[in-house]
């Protein structure tokens, strides 16, 4: 908008000078023109840069194939969260999904198939996201969405819906469906992001153990991470 505005303030002061003197508008231009250039291709260069540092900076945090962030814009993410005064020891949950059989999938269908299965599953999880959440593909078909300020109950409703919205695909005959883990920390210098992953990985490999398609509430804390501490609250009893 800098750039853009005093390119605009140049060649208005160059019409003006042509207009009111165009004999001598380039054979003896205004002494000021040529600073005012020197600060429009300055600030247009500037302009320039900046614009491609945060085209390259989205590039490095952005997951190619789903456009969601990736681990490394997760760890940013926690950072932001960590040193925002307003949302210390406030609540905040992690779910763990994982697309279901995908493996599966990819034998029968190959591997483009799969890749839009990936999509599919991350828009469906994207449009279920809540205002100030955060979606992250963590890795292969494995997705991590973060809700800050958001107690057990409040996260077990939004991860429960996300889960159904993605039940509702299908590649051919195939239904799409995930399986989550679910766990709920509290916002400050002690949050381990790394202790909430695993947690909640566990209780989404229990939840596929149990039929998968449904979400478990792992273990609150630093514990043995197997050990039936994990319940359900939602899934589907015909899972494939």
């Amino acid at each position: 908008v800098v750039a853009w505005s005093v390119a605009v303030v140049f060649i208005g002061s160059a019409f003006v000078v042509f207009f009111r003197e165009p004999n001598r508008a380039f054979t003896e231009p205004p002494a000021f023109l040529g600073p005012l250039l020197g600060i429009v291709l300055s600030t247009v260069m500037i302009s320039l840069v900046r614009e491609v540092d945060r085209r390259n900076r989205r590039a490095v945090l952005t997951d190619v194939l789903t456009g969601l962030g990736n681990r490394a814009a997760l760890d940013i993410y926690v950072r932001e969260l960590l040193v925002d005064s307003s949302k210390q020891n406030a609540p905040i949950a992690m779910v763990a999904f994982d697309l279901d059989h995908f493996k599966a999938l990819n034998d029968r269908f190959g591997h483009a198939a799969g890749d839009g299965a990936l999509r599919s599953t991350a828009e469906a999880l994207r449009e279920g996201l809540p205002a100030g959440g955060g979606l992250f593909r963590y890795g292969g078909e494995e997705f991590v969405v973060l809700l800050p300020a958001t107690d057990q109950a409040e996260a077990e409703r939004v991860a429960d819906a996300m889960r159904l919205r993605v039940a509702q695909l299908t590649l051919e005959d195939w239904p799409l469906t995930v399986s989550g883990g679910l766990v709920v920390d509290r916002i400050g210098p002690g949050l381990d992001v790394t202790d909430m992953f695993q947690r909640a990985d566990a209780a989404m490999y229990d939840a596929k153990e149990q039929g998968r398609n449904r979400v478990l509430v792992g273990i609150p804390s630093v514990m043995p991470l197997r050990g039936g501490r994990s319940f359900a609250i939602a899934g589907s009893e015909h899972a494939r």
